[in-house]
């Protein structure tokens, strides 16, 4: 019975999940990922923030981990 859910779990796990991404305004390179429709966290003020349009921007190997423990992942992008 055990090896009928294991397909089912890894493909949950390897799933694409897309993210709200958030360009700074004073800086360009800033970037902050939410999980869609979440919006800025509250310790962020929107007028410093623009929300960027779909795409596949650069993302660390660690957002998922951030986004589940924290709800928000910060980065920089990097020449």
């Amino acid at each position: 019975m055990q090896g009928s859910r294991e397909p089912r779990y890894g493909t949950l796990m390897t799933a694409t999940i897309a993210y709200d991404v958030y360009r700074g305004k004073a800086d360009r390179r800033l970037r902050l990922a939410t999980l869609p429709g979440a919006g800025l966290p509250a310790h962020v003020k929107q007028k410093d923030w623009v929300l960027m349009p779909n795409g596949k921007p650069p993302f660390p190997s660690d957002i998922d981990r951030d986004i589940a423990i924290k709800g928000y992942c910060f980065f920089q992008l990097v020449d």
